[in-house]
């Protein structure tokens, strides 16, 4: 085979073994996006819990402060009624403290009811820090996996990166820019083989003389149907 090819194919072949790394470092992003995204799942459900109980917490100092407020008014009301004298100032003053009974009973209920929703709350915070705690511990070891895949993917790149630098430096110059073009459209195999005088890719003939011309000479040509460079056995 005539060195020109030789070289080329060298150089597909080890094109196909840098995307064939390439292509398997890229694989490691959907791992990694999928831990990342059950991790913040969780973590949000949490983030909201907090949220939700922080929000509850002033909303019962805010009661317990109204509630203080009521029973002062009440311990007042109370006391007014014992020095009401006359009929209808003591039924004013009654109906007035079993308003403010009422209103002050409805007070420690509400508390006592957000109190009790809190502390349930503050459980369910519990367990889910310790989910994520669990998450975090069962995700590392995967991760430090798919952290060594992906040092141990980057220095084969490197290195397949080297060696197809390397090999580049054998090729004509004229048909390693036409490769590199033609590769970078094609994103896979650029370079055919004729078979039975047409394109090993498209199938597109070629005359007979030519083909003979390209088997003699070792010359590699484009082809006119597919674009993809073409080389003729001898």
């Amino acid at each position: 085979m005539h060195a020109d090819i030789e070289a080329i194919l060298s150089l597909q072949t080890d094109d196909d073994v840098v995307d064939g790394l390439v292509a398997r470092l890229d694989e490691l992003a959907p791992r990694l996006l999928a831990l990342d995204t059950e991790r913040e799942r969780v973590a949000k459900r949490l983030q909201h819990s907090k949220a939700q109980v922080e929000f509850g917490d002033k909303k019962r100092r805010e009661l317990e402060h109204l509630v203080s407020e009521h029973r002062q008014r009440q311990d007042r009301n109370v006391a007014q009624l014992d020095l009401v004298k006359r009929m209808r100032e003591a039924t004013a003053a009654m109906s007035q403290v079993e308003v403010g009974r009422k209103m002050l009973a409805d007070g420690e209920n509400e508390v006592r009811d957000l109190s009790g929703k809190l502390a349930a709350a503050r459980h369910s915070i519990d367990e889910q820090q310790q989910a994520l705690a669990a998450l975090d511990l069962a995700q590392a070891a995967v991760r430090e996996t798919i952290a060594a895949e992906r040092a141990t993917l980057e220095h084969d790149v490197a290195v397949a990166r080297a060696r197809r630098e390397a090999t580049a430096q054998q090729v004509d110059r004229s048909q390693l820019g036409k490769y590199d073009r033609i590769r970078s459209r094609r994103h896979g195999q650029t370079v055919f083989s004729l078979v039975d005088g047409a394109c090993g890719a498209c199938d597109t003939s070629l005359p007979v003389q030519r083909a003979k011309q390209m088997a003699v000479r070792g010359s590699i040509e484009v082809c006119e149907g597919c674009g993809v460079l073409l080389y003729a056995m001898e």
